[in-house]
């Protein structure tokens, strides 16, 4: 499994085709993972990033490959 494939499911399950903004995302599980994810860096780095700097970074990559599109009200998944 990739280090990102979880958050990415999550992402996808958490859109539709109303539009959802970053804060809707972000909330429940999808957070808790992104949560996860920067403790379990902090762990192995000893570097700090900020739980929704992971969320929007995979937001952008599921953007670049076509799967979520950007809309003036939120994000909607193709």
């Amino acid at each position: 499994m990739k280090k990102y494939e979880k958050l990415d499911v999550m992402i996808l399950e958490a859109l539709d085709e109303q539009a959802r903004g970053f804060n809707e995302i972000i909330m429940g599980a999808v957070g808790d993972e992104c949560v996860r994810l920067s403790d379990e860096r902090k762990a192995a780095t000893s570097t700090y990033k900020q739980p929704f700097r992971f969320l929007d970074a995979r937001l952008q990559a599921l953007r670049k490959a076509g799967k979520i599109a950007s809309t003036g009200k939120g994000w909607i998944r193709k």
